[in-house]
C-alpha cells in the first residue's frame, strides 16, 4: 500500500513548507511507504488535476492546498488534509488516516514527557550505570526517530528566523544610511546660507565705509 504524498515545491508560502517538511519527517520516522508528487512539475498535471477534485478545501476555499493525503487502495482514496494529519498523529491514529491496516507500522517508542518521581539520589545511580564500553569509548545514548526529526524542524525554523531577523536588520540600516544623506545635504544648505549671509553683510559694511565723509573734511 502505497500512500500518496501531494506537494508544492515552488510554493512561497513558508507556512505550507514547514507543514510539507514536518509531514514527510513524520511518515519516514513511522516507516509510512509513500510517494511524493509535486502537483507543480508539469509532468504532473493529471494528479495536480485529480487532487484539486478530490481534496477537500478548508473553510470553503475553491481549492484545497497541499500538503493532501491519499490512499488509492480504496474506494474512497482521500484521507485528508495537514490538519486532519496533524491531529491523528497527535491521537496516535496515523494507520487509520492514512488508511492503512492497524498495525502495519512500525511500533516506535513513545517519549513519556509526565513528570519523574525519583529523587535527585534515584537520577544519579541511573546516570552512574553506563552501557558497556567499546574500545574504552562509553556510546552516547541514542534518541528516537521522532525526536531527532523534531529537533532539525526546530533548527531548520530558528535559521528561518535568524535570516528574517538579518533582513530586518539590513532594511533598518538602509534607511538610517538615507536619513543621514538627508541631515548632510540640509546641513550643506545650511552652511552655503550662513556663508552668503556672511558675504552680504560684509558687502554692506564696504559700502557704508564708502559713503561716510572722511576725517580731512573730503567726499
Amino acid at each position: 500500500m502505497v500512500v500518496k504524498f501531494y506537494i508544492s515545491m515552488v510554493s512561497g508560502n513558508k507556512e505550507m513548507k514547514k507543514r510539507q517538511m514536518k509531514a514527510q519527517l513524520i511518515m519516514e520516522s513511522k516507516g509510512v511507504n509513500f510517494k511524493v508528487i509535486d502537483i507543480c512539475d508539469p509532468n504532473n498535471e493529471d494528479e495536480r488535476t485529480f487532487m484539486r477534485k478530490n481534496a477537500v478545501g478548508r473553510n470553503n476555499a475553491r481549492n484545497a492546498v497541499p500538503p493532501q493525503f491519499f490512499n488509492d487502495d480504496h474506494e474512497d482514496s482521500y484521507c485528508g488534509d495537514y490538519e486532519g494529519f496533524d491531529e491523528a498523529v497527535e491521537n496516535d491514529r496515523i494507520e487509520e488516516f492514512l488508511k492503512l491496516p492497524r498495525g502495519s507500522l512500525p511500533q516506535v517508542p513513545i517519549i513519556n514527557h509526565s513528570i519523574s518521581t525519583h529523587s535527585s539520589r534515584d537520577v544519579s545511580l541511573e546516570k552512574e550505570v553506563v552501557a558497556p564500553q567499546v574500545n574504552g569509548a562509553v556510546p552516547s545514548p541514542r534518541q528516537s526517530p521522532e525526536k531527532v526529526k523534531e529537533e532539525e524542524v526546530k533548527e531548520e525554523e530558528e535559521e528561518e528566523e535568524e535570516e528574517e531577523e538579518e533582513e530586518e536588520g539590513e532594511d533598518e540600516d538602509a534607511t538610517t544610511a538615507i536619513i543621514t544623506e538627508e541631515e548632510v545635504k540640509v546641513e550643506e544648505v545650511k552652511q552655503e546660507q550662513t556663508e552668503q549671509e556672511e558675504e552680504d553683510e560684509e558687502e554692506e559694511d564696504d559700502e557704508e565705509e564708502t559713503a561716510l565723509p572722511h576725517e580731512d573734511g573730503e567726499v
